[in-house]
């Protein structure tokens, strides 16, 4: 549900529903619904759901379909809304009549946290979609997973599961909605989030504003494309895969910044340390699999031992009394951290080297998000993840170990995993 609420309301006028009111069809007078407990998802169909076509009509529904007849943020019931626009019955007739399938994609996140009753959010759907009178699909996400937007699941399963067999016309299908990142103004609140935004994007739709529409479609055009001149407006986070396909260095030693291309180079051959330093979802588990674990490290990792860090360091100590090199692979954000892996590497004549995996802390949160879409592994928090932000301080040679900077670059084992990856994730 959107926390800004267009300048201008209308009252509702219902389309002419005769037709409705005496058929003996239940799909005419009610969205039949299902829901679909593997994906977790709620499918609604109003008069069939609509026609399978290349030409897709698709909308968000808060505050892009409908508001709160009650003035308050957040519907208080089913029966509270009201069409954004007396005039959109119309404008749904005159997109059916151009060969369009009508389509609602809505985020109810607040389903899964209980915060809303589902019978209540299919209520306010079913009146309003029933008043807009036209055959309609609608999808609804209920948790936060790769159907809630941003993200294309919802997308994917009108487009493979819905209708398979029909290849949609990307130059003229379109996506309406109003969370597009926009700041607050003195006409208007800030958008909550960019999920409509990036949603269309994702999905290569055109995309268009709610206002935008209803001009567009008052006009009798067909649609208009906002994204470009949307995206330059805000600040939402999407991988470089130029990027990471051009950058093939492993490592940056930080005192001289020369690039690393084999790891061979820099490990010393006497007894050494490596202390992983980075916040979670940085890549440090990933490196060690990929970089070395075939170089018969002991790996000394909290996460994976589920244990105190004092059993850790008890590894740690021994392993490297034993004269085996070590993979410490904890997040130690800080400086203290740092300096007790440090002391145990002096007390046994180990030579400590910190890897420090850098990433900004947008692309933090989109890791932790595919890692949440992709992998049985667990996530963390946001909250965990602002916190350690919070207490990271750079590693430095004055600790007393030599640093080096890796380069994340991201693996894949499947194209679908690239594609993913290469998403808006994240809404904000």
């Amino acid at each position: 549900m959107k926390l800004n609420q267009p300048v201008s309301t209308f009252c509702i006028i219902l389309p002419d529903l005769q037709h409705v009111l005496t058929s003996d069809n239940t799909s005419d007078l009610t969205v039949q619904w299902t829901e679909d407990e593997t994906k977790r998802i709620i499918v609604g169909k109003f008069r069939g759901g609509g026609q399978a076509s290349p030409l897709i009509a698709s909308f968000d529904f808060d505050y892009t379909l409908v508001v709160p007849k009650s003035g308050k943020t957040y519907p208080v019931d089913g029966s509270d809304w009201k069409l954004l626009d007396s005039r959109l019955p119309k404008f749904f007739s005159d997109y059916v009549e151009k060969g369009y399938r009508l389509v609602v994609v809505s985020n109810q996140g607040g389903i899964e946290k209980g915060k809303v009753n589902v019978n209540e959010v299919k209520k306010r759907f079913n009146d309003s979609i029933v008043a807009l009178g036209q055959p309609c699909l609608v999808l609804i996400a209920t948790h936060d997973d790769i159907f809630r937007k941003p993200r294309i699941g919802l997308w994917s399963y009108l487009s493979e599961e819905l209708q398979p067999s029909v290849d949609i016309d990307f130059e003229r299908s379109f996506y309406v909605g109003d969370a597009a990142g926009r700041k607050k103004s003195a006409l208007r609140k800030a958008d909550h989030s960019c999920a409509d935004l990036l949603f269309a994007v994702n999905a290569k739709l055109n995309f268009m504003l709610p206002e935008q529409f209803m001009s567009c479609a008052a006009k009798g055009a067909t649609m208009c494309n906002q994204s470009k001149s949307l995206l330059s407006q805000i600040d939402c986070f999407k991988p470089s895969e130029e990027r990471d396909n051009a950058e093939q260095f492993i490592l940056r030693e930080v005192a001289t910044g020369a690039k690393v291309t084999s790891l061979q180079t820099v490990l010393p051959t006497q007894l050494h340390c490596i202390i992983f330093s980075g916040m979670s979802a940085t890549g440090k588990s990933s490196f060690y699999r990929r970089h070395l674990k075939q170089l018969n490290y002991v790996y000394i990792s909290r996460d994976e031992m589920n244990c105190a860090m004092s059993k850790c360091e008890s590894l740690a100590e021994k392993t490297l009394s034993a004269s085996q090199n070590v993979v410490i692979d904890n997040t130690s954000v800080d400086k203290t951290s740092r300096a007790k892996w440090i002391q145990v590497c002096k007390d046994r004549r180990a030579i400590p080297i910190i890897f420090h995996f850098k990433l900004p802390l947008k692309h933090i949160f989109h890791n932790n998000v595919y890692r949440k879409l992709t992998t049985a592994q667990s996530t963390v928090t946001s909250v965990l993840i602002y916190t350690q932000n919070k207490r990271f301080e750079e590693p430095t040679a004055s600790e007393g170990a030599t640093v080096f900077e890796v380069n994340f670059v991201p693996t894949f084992t499947s194209e679908e995993q690239r594609t993913l990856y290469y998403m808006y994730l994240t809404e904000k």
